[in-house]
């Protein structure tokens, strides 16, 4: 699959280059599963609570190995929320196709498989960055749908994708910044319950 990463400076000119963020030891904690759901298809602007729906898989390899992980979720995982320590850099600049998604790496930010279960259920995917800088998430789904939100979203400073019925299969991640060359660290948080927030 051929991908095209438009690219926000000289450093994303090569897109399997390695930020210097990057380079650290990734440490997940990982056991269960993130999950997403086919979204409505919108004909309005989302709603508050919705993913903005984009497609970019001609900027991001959704098929390339994550920077964070990969880990295997089995569906209804007890430790709930699942969290996941990790951070990202702006290198590849995807607001040409959806302006909500900002700047990320070409590579998934985290990955993980969804096993088990007869039935979808509900799965939230939301980011707290360890400072205070803008951030988004997207997520590409078993289903080949594409999700992105950002933290102006919502009152938390957190973005959020909540996922109302949950195919099996990979889920691939990213965290993005609003600015280019930025950088962020923080915990990436799975759970199943929609009592759990920000």
């Amino acid at each position: 699959m051929g991908v095209i990463a438009f690219s926000c400076n000289s450093l994303a000119q090569n897109p399997t280059a390695t930020p210097l963020l990057l380079q650290l030891s990734p440490s997940v904690d990982a056991t269960g599963p993130p999950v997403a759901t086919q979204p409505p298809v919108a004909t309005e602007p989302p709603a508050a609570t919705q993913p903005a729906i984009t497609d970019i898989s001609g900027i991001l390899s959704f098929e390339a190995d994550p920077i964070w992980g990969p880990t295997n979720l089995q569906r209804g995982f007890s430790t709930d929320p699942r969290l996941i320590g990790l951070g990202s850099e702006g290198i590849v600049d995807t607001s040409t196709t959806n302006q909500a998604c900002w700047f990320t790496t070409n590579a998934p930010t985290f990955a993980s498989t969804l096993n088990g279960g007869a039935e979808a259920g509900f799965l939230r995917i939301y980011f707290t960055p360890d400072d205070k800088v803008d951030t988004t998430l997207i997520v590409h789904t078993p289903d080949q749908a594409w999700l992105c939100w950002n933290n102006s979203s919502n009152g938390s400073g957190a973005p959020v994708i909540d996922i109302e019925s949950a195919a099996s299969g990979k889920y691939a991640i990213w965290v993005g910044v609003q600015q280019c060359g930025a950088s962020v660290l923080g915990q990436l948080f799975i759970t199943q319950s929609v009592n759990n927030t920000p």
